[in-house]
């Protein structure tokens, strides 16, 4: 975990609310896992006190020292809000990388990926891991959906990455007209081959539905959750989810933020 100024390097527009930022971090982010995440607080006398969590969308090599890590984040708040006023040399005070990310077990063949709106943030990190591990992309089937076209990112990445995508929108503006999980429900009737692992990261509801669905078939499913943060290491305690057990409360923070459905209360 370092504490350190990162420099943004770049910042996109992605869509009406969506913007992908790339700073350059420390070389110890050349270890992160897809499904970790940072803590990032602006500068000024303005900035929101606390820092906010955001996934890391990926990390890549920078030239010279240093690591390149990207964010993915839609605005919703003050602190989403005044992000998108950062310029390229730009300075921010990052902790990461944080938290417990995807489990990579080796030799996956069948694995499927289920995003919901901003959901995408870790998962195309985990796809190019996976394909790093020498996952066949046209053997990953990805669902990917959204409210809507303009709220649908990354598509053309995961394109490019060859992977099966089933898109959905529920507008029907781009992909099919439905929730995400009925695609996703159909290729697990259909009597192929099941998946060896399910990953998914969105709204609550979203993965609740999918955690229904590999439990009724008893298959390995890891989720992503969301949850207010205001330390990012566990010392706070405002982070806490229900566990099986019903004496038994976890922290997204530091025991998340994937967890395997069956130590959640669902």
């Amino acid at each position: 975990m370092i504490l350190e100024k990162a420099v943004v390097i770049c910042q996109e527009r992605l869509g009406p609310g969506d913007f992908r930022m790339t700073l350059i971090c420390d070389a110890s982010y050349q270890g992160a896992v897809p499904g970790q995440f940072v803590m990032l607080r602006l500068q000024g006398e303005t900035a929101p006190l606390l820092p906010r969590p955001f996934s890391i969308h990926r990390v890549g090599q920078a030239r010279g020292k240093g690591v390149q890590v990207q964010i993915l984040y839609r605005v919703v708040g003050t602190m989403t809000r005044r992000m998108t006023r950062i310029r390229e040399g730009d300075a921010v005070d990052m902790v990461g990388p944080l938290g417990r990310g995807f489990g990579l077990p080796g030799g996956l063949s069948r694995p499927v990926l289920v995003a919901g709106g901003i959901g995408v943030a870790p998962m195309i990190f985990l796809v190019e891991a996976l394909l790093e591990k020498g996952l066949d992309a046209g053997s990953c089937h990805f669902f990917l959906g959204a409210r809507s076209r303009d709220e649908l990112l990354c598509r053309e990445e995961l394109a490019r990455m060859g992977v099966v995508l089933h898109v959905t929108t529920d507008d029907g503006s781009a992909g099919a007209q439905c929730k995400v999980t009925q695609p996703l429900r159909r290729l697990l009737e259909e009597g192929a081959p099941p998946p060896e692992m399910l990953y998914a990261c969105g709204p609550e509801a979203m993965l609740q539905c999918v955690a229904r669905m590999a439990r009724s078939r008893a298959l390995p499913c890891q989720v992503s959750l969301e949850a207010r943060m205001a330390c990012g290491i566990g010392a706070c305690l405002g982070c806490a989810v229900q566990g099986k057990r019903k004496d038994r409360y976890l922290h997204v923070c530091s025991e998340g933020p994937v967890f395997s459905v069956e130590a959640l209360q669902w």
